[in-house]
């Protein structure tokens, strides 16, 4: 069952289906391909959940969350109230099938942090650098929601503004140990500020994206550095007590949020402008074939050069979804689109952050990856005939960067598996493969050598050794160094590695000379990202030459078969787009390294390590923390059980050091840190139940009786079980409606099973006789979803309900069957299967592209009552046309009928199927009806700000020109779509309405206002109806 629509399933339960909620039965579906048992590492402060294959990053994750606590407690000021249920996943493919949230997490979500239970939930995504400030960050959330909300439960306490910038700001700022600072957000800010597009303060939560977390990073950064650290967490201990992040400020700082932001933004200019007279922006050195500001793009990524120089493939959002086009070289025009994904569950996802394109030898076909069934998978893809005609299939969590061989037999790529990335080789004619560096270095971006004899890479290896397999849990370990990333190169027939580039960055993206005397790499030595070369018939590891110094960044170099030409994507005016260098080996353009390196050397970190040796080289001897055994000559010691590391890596010692927060710590501390007593072995997870969220009030009035309502939602950690109360007290305890739902979510196959009763009152009519009753529902439901993808999968569901339908005594009827069919009891057993199919992409206000297509059918057998037996289908299709990236055509169709002795009646009207009719318009009632809504969907106000008498921003306002035609009818042969009438036709028992409207975000709501005419196509309504509504466009 798509997880996104329990909450909403449970609410359109309260009004038992009869209402047909199913027409909107849609959303993309959260599939579970695997069974996972999770098991739970307690520590000081984290009960740490992990599955069989995360065992060893669950002790790592213990180590570096324990650190990542004290960090945080003291650059905040604050201990947490109680432990972090903390849930980590080997991949992100794993990541993926979570329940925690009900939200499908897509590729650019790396963790996450909830409020309800404070849980954090994370995934290694190959680099264990990238795994620590990922850890970090997201425990920042948790940390900052404990000052905030404590043990709450009521979500009023959660009803106040934290602005997003402060929120992600200040999580990236502190998971930067240090500095509080990165070459990524050196990139954005600078790119930002260059482009006048850097954000105030007080709007730049609107914007979200990489603005709200970098630029965030950079604003508290400025905090902390302008008025200390220790204002940070002053600053939302005075939010917990004012409910509001202005008035906090105040206090803290002294400052309005205008008034930070001024001080924030002239720093910035003061810093960055200067630096224009030294960097180039990228058409100033190299040819442009892209423009995402003209194209309305955002991502122009990942170029590849073809074989036969004819062509580059490349990814690119300028269809909405992300793609796979070919471009000419010879006049830079985009001829064809090859793949798109989000459309089925074979190319489910394209990993454009993570992995990239290759040709084939003969320029006929490329090799990427993409998620297929919940793994990922090698596609072989004929350019020509434009389709797929092969695909590798392979047992690894992850796989990225495929580089096809020279041979064209074989390719070599990334994978993630149990915890390590390491270099695979593939057989694309057996299905073979070989695992070249089976260690606990991170390894990526693999490419071959033009004479198919060696692997250049990146890697964070600090020795040309390849470890043994335990390298975390030997002697060695408290040497290991990570997140430090260099060039190497791989001899297939010595099968050794050889470090090749060695700086004090991080280098990156090798690719060879067509000459292979060369590698071309990017770097951030200087700051950002650039592209250097280094030459292979140097013998030193230093001689480096910088090709670029851009205002943004350089990505994804390829070079020419002929050697003439590099092509590669870069960051520019906020967006990615493709350029190419000529000539790049040309004297002129090549610069030797000459700035100051953007971080100490690994040589100098180690040189500070040395100064905590004393107090981080010793060895545990006691039974429940590390097992030592030593040899006869008691000169060597072998670490035989490890449940966390020995001692803290350079990196941390390196900030310990730097840091004015820490004392050095004593052996005792770090015992306290590092120990694992016995009640702390791992132990199997066992689900039990405990509150989310309570919400409810009572009222009491003397006339009306008692009111009021709860909403209670339950659940485990890892959300695989669901248990949901709502009530509504209506007068009395008889006219309470109450829903109980319970959800089994952890497998492929859900389910859930739930009990209802409701008791409402109605308005009918029998010819020209208005009448009313009353109408009790109660009953039990089950629900049975399959998935076969993200995109499609099949519904069941068997209400058993009871209804009691009585009469008004106030009121006297001459129709005797009125009181016939209204004043007796009635049971039916209602099956019903559902085939949904959903790739719709979603903008602020709606779909803005693919489909969405449900067909549903009820039935009820009449098992005790022949005259309650009906029979109904509905069939809804909408399709969502894309003209430019902004402007949209959206298309629904809607039919459904119901027959039998107890037919159910339609309805149609109001702002989600007739705008401009209303929802009780008698003439758009029905056993049959059929909908038409044809929408042009446009930009209308990008951005609108009122400074009275509130100041308040708003951004993405969208108009709407629409078009309705609908009809209900009970007797065909009696309906008539059009009459003519004076030789011309009009409509008749089809109804049309057409006009404008505008839909306006607010918070987690959509504002929609319209204005709509009714028409027969002969004659015209001149005077509109206005309607408002709250609700999303369909």
């Amino acid at each position: 069952m798509d997880k996104n629509l329990i909450v909403l399933l449970s609410v359109s339960m309260l009004i038992l289906l009869s209402t047909h909620s199913a027409w909107s039965y849609f959303g993309q579906n959260k599939v579970q391909y695997r069974d996972f048992e999770w098991h739970i590492l307690p520590t000081r402060h984290f009960d740490i959940h992990f599955y069989e294959g995360t065992e060893e990053l669950a002790y790592l994750t213990a180590k570096w969350a324990e650190e990542a606590h004290d960090h945080i407690a003291v650059k905040l000021n604050h201990e947490m109230h109680k432990r972090i249920p903390l849930i980590i996943y080997g991949s992100h493919l794993d990541f993926q099938q979570t329940n925690v949230t009900s939200q499908f997490i897509d590729e650019g979500l790396q963790g996450f942090t909830e409020s309800l239970k404070n849980r954090v939930v994370v995934h290694y995504q190959g680099s264990f650098a990238d795994y620590k400030h990922l850890l970090t960050h997201e425990l920042v959330h948790a940390v900052m929601f404990d000052m905030l909300y404590g043990n709450t439960l009521s979500p009023q306490q959660h009803f106040f503004n934290v602005p997003l910038w402060f929120a992600e700001g200040l999580a990236e700022y502190v998971s930067h140990f240090g500095d509080g600072w990165d070459p990524e957000t050196e990139m954005f800010v600078r790119d930002a500020v260059l482009s006048e597009k850097l954000v105030p303060l007080e709007y730049m939560s609107y914007y979200g994206g990489y603005m709200v977390y970098k630029g965030g990073q950079s604003a508290v950064r400025f905090i902390a550095k302008q008025y200390g650290d220790e204002k940070l967490g002053e600053i939302i201990e005075q939010m917990r007590i004012a409910r509001s992040f202005e008035n906090a400020l105040k206090k803290a700082l002294g400052v309005t949020v205008e008034q930070l932001s001024d001080e924030w933004l002239k720093l910035q200019k003061r810093h960055y402008l200067p630096q224009y007279a030294d960097i180039h922006e990228a058409d100033e050195i190299s040819k442009k074939l892209t423009d995402h500001v003209k194209d309305q793009t955002y991502l122009n990524m990942r170029p590849v050069f073809s074989p036969d120089g004819a062509s580059i493939a490349f990814f690119s959002d300028r269809k909405t979804l992300s793609s796979i086009y070919l471009m000419s070289v010879h006049d830079g025009k985009i001829y064809k689109r090859l793949v798109k994904a989000h459309q089925n569950g074979g190319y489910e996802q394209l990993h454009v952050f993570n992995s990239n394109l290759t040709w084939s030898p003969d320029s006929k076909q490329i090799a990427f990856v993409s998620k297929n069934e919940g793994i990922d998978c090698i596609y072989l893809h004929d350019v020509e005939k434009n389709k797929s005609v092969n695909k590798l299939t392979y047992d690894f969590n992850s796989i990225q960067s495929p580089d096809w061989s020279p041979s064209g037999e074989k390719i070599v790529f990334s994978a993630i598996k149990e915890g390590r990335r390491d270099l695979y080789i593939g057989e694309i004619e057996t299905g073979r493969v070989e695992c070249l560096t089976n260690d606990r270095f991170d390894d990526m971006d693999p490419r071959w050598s033009p004479d198919g004899q060696k692997i250049a890479f990146a890697t964070d290896r600090f020795t040309d050794s390849i470890l043994p397999e335990k390298v975390f849990v030997d002697s060695t370990a408290g040497d290991f160094e990570f997140g430090d990333y260099n060039i190497a190169v791989y001899d297939l027939e010595q099968k050794n590695v050889q470090l090749v580039v060695d700086l004090p960055s991080n280098d990156k993206q090798p690719v060879w000379s067509p000459g292979g005397d060369h590698i071309a790499y990017i770097s951030d030595y200087s700051g950002t990202f650039n592209l250097y070369i280094h030459s292979l018939e140097s013998s030193e590891k230093t001689e480096n030459y910088q090709l670029t110094n851009l205002t943004g960044g350089v990505f994804d170099p390829s070079w020419s078969r002929n050697g003439e030409e590099i092509v590669f994507s870069a960051f520019q005016d906020w967006g990615w787009d493709l350029f190419i260098l000529e000539d790049p080996l040309n004297s002129k353009t090549l610069l030797p390294l000459n700035r100051v390196p953007r971080r100490a050397s690994r040589d100098l970190a180690k040189s500070i390590d040395n100064t905590f040796k004393k107090i981080t080289e010793w060895q545990y001897s006691k039974k429940d923390t590390l097992l030592v055994k030593k040899d006869e000559d008691q000169k060597k010691k072998k670490i035989v059980s490890a449940p966390l590391l020995s001692r803290a890596s350079p990196v941390d010692s390196l900030y310990l050091r730097r840091s004015k927060k820490y004392s050095e710590p004593t052996k005792e501390e770090m015992d306290s840190l590092l120990a694992a007593p016995k009640d702390r072995s791992p132990r199997l997870y066992k689900p039990e139940l405990s509150v989310d969220y309570v919400n409810g009030g009572l009222a009491y009035a003397y006339d009306y009786g008692f009111y009021g309502g709860t909403a209670l939602y339950f659940s485990d950690i890892l959300g695989n079980h669901n248990l949901q109360v709502l009530t509504n007290l209506t007068g009395s305890i008889d006219e309470t409606d109450i829903l109980g739902m319970y959800f089994y979510l952890p497998k492929r196959l859900d389910y859930g099973i739930g009990v209802f009763h409701e008791k409402n009152n109605f308005i009918g009519y029998a010819g020209t006789q208005d009448y009313y009753y009353e109408e009790r529902e109660y009953g039990l439901v089950s629900l049975i979803s399959y998935p076969f993808s993200r995109f499609e999968r099949v519904d069941f569901s068997m209400t058993a309900r009871g209804i009691n339908r009585k009469l008004s005594e106030i009121e006297s009827y001459t129709n005797e069957g009125l009181s016939e069919r209204y004043n007796n009891d009635q049971f039916l057993f209602e099956p019903s299967i559902s085939l949904v199919r959903d790739t719709a992409i979603w903008g602020y206000t709606g779909p803005v592209g693919g489909t969405r297509v449900s067909f549903t059918v009820n039935h009820s057998p009449g098992v005790l009552n022949k005259k309650l037996e009906y029979t109904t289908g509905v069939f809804d299709y909408r399709h969502y046309l894309r003209i430019t990236r902004r402007h949209q055509i959206a298309f629904r169709g809607l039919f459904a009928l119901s027959a039998g002795p107890y037919s159910e009646r339609f309805r149609l009207g109001g702002p989600y199927t007739m705008i401009g009719y209303e929802t009780d318009d008698k003439a758009l009632q029905g056993s049959k009806i059929s909908l038409v809504n044809i929408e042009f969907r446009f930009p209308f106000i990008d951005q609108v700000l009122f400074r009275w008498p509130l100041p308040i921003f708003f951004q993405e306002i969208r108009g709407a020109a629409f078009l309705n035609l609908g009809t209900a009818w009970d007797d065909t042969e009696k309906f008539r779509g059009i009459s003519y009438q004076g030789g011309k036709p009009r409509l008749k028992d089809i109804k049309a309405s057409y006009g404008i409207g505008a839909r306006l975000p607010v918070a987690f709501f959509i504002l929609r206002f319209d204005l709509a005419n009714k028409t027969d196509f002969d004659a015209y309504n001149s005077k509109g109806i206005f309607q408002f509504s709250i609700g999303s466009d369909f």
